[in-house]
């Protein structure tokens, strides 16, 4: 583990791979978004896990961002914490960020910031339906600004993550004053490539494999009416990068999370461990040096039957 001190004296814990259980925190320990899977109130030590990967259903549970912002609204004291992280993304940061600055969640435009982007960290591109008035300009400017300052494959630079965390709070914080201002970019933009490779029923389920570095590819191909959508992209070394998703966890279709044997995210992760994710979205191992999953696309379609 690495031990992170930022400019808000937050200590941070960075988790180089996998998951822990609660038991192997310090006490009176925060972990964050897939850290500790599943969420946990407050142990008799004072350790919690703000999560929504494991023993929960997206469709009701909301992501960490959320949960910690409703936390400290309702009197969560982050004096002496130490917390733990083992990703950097939108989610993530956002928590972090809130746990750096608990005063903040007074302010309406991180209420709103918090809102858009936990709708879509749990959803996926499915939650833009969830989303009203400038949400969707919010989460697109947001997260628009993290992918320009976080390089795509970021689990194994560790020694990077202060300054991926320093700039991924100046993203926040460009976008809030956007938002206080009035000044949001609109979020519309050109659609993205799609090259479709196979589609058809899994499990009775409309599914469809596509190629695509868009992630923005899945809301045409749910309009489309496909229900469980596959995204692949070239990773290094000639593997393959996965985004796996369904609209919602209406659909029947055992997709995640990634520590459920018999779901396909579980599955996958037995025959090429890294797979991991929530109940309805989850993707391939990030490993060192960019490189991702060994299967090919005719094979993840035979394992989704």
């Amino acid at each position: 583990m690495e031990r992170i001190i930022n400019t808000n004296g937050l200590v941070v814990r960075t988790v180089n791979g996998g998951a822990l259980e609660l038991s192997d925190l310090f006490p009176n320990s925060i972990a964050l978004d897939g850290v500790v899977q599943g969420p946990v109130m407050g142990d008799e030590k004072g350790r919690w896990s703000f999560d929504h990967h494991a023993g929960c259903a997206r469709l009701i549970t909301e992501a960490t961002c959320q949960q910690v912002f409703a936390a400290l609204c309702l009197g969560l004291n982050t004096k002496d914490r130490q917390v733990y992280i083992n990703d950097i993304d939108g989610d993530t940061i956002v928590s972090l960020w809130l746990l750096a600055h608990p005063d903040s969640v007074t302010l309406a435009a991180v209420r709103d910031l918090v809102r858009a982007v936990g709708v879509i960290d749990s959803h996926g591109p499915a939650g833009n339906r969830l989303l009203v008035d400038n949400d969707k300009d919010i989460a697109a400017a947001f997260f628009n600004r993290l992918r320009n300052v976080l390089p795509r494959d970021v689990q194994d630079k560790y020694d990077s993550w202060p300054s991926f965390i320093e700039k991924g709070f100046d993203a926040i914080e460009d976008t809030i004053k956007d938002i206080r201002d009035d000044t949001l970019p609109r979020s519309d933009g050109e659609p993205p490539e799609i090259e479709m490779i196979v589609c058809g029923d899994r499990r009775g389920v409309p599914t469809c494999i596509a190629r695509s570095d868009g992630f923005g590819a899945f809301s045409p191909l749910y309009d489309a009416g496909h229900r469980v959508v596959v995204l692949v992209s070239d990773a290094a070394d000639g593997s393959f990068r996965y985004t796996v998703g369904k609209v919602s966890d209406l659909v029947a279709y055992p997709l995640g999370p990634g520590n459920a044997p018999d779901s396909l995210l579980g599955r996958l992760n037995a025959r090429e461990p890294g797979w991991g994710g929530g109940s309805s979205i989850g993707g391939s191992p990030r490993l060192d040096g960019g490189v991702s999953s060994r299967l090919a696309p005719d094979q993840i379609w035979e394992m989704m039957a």
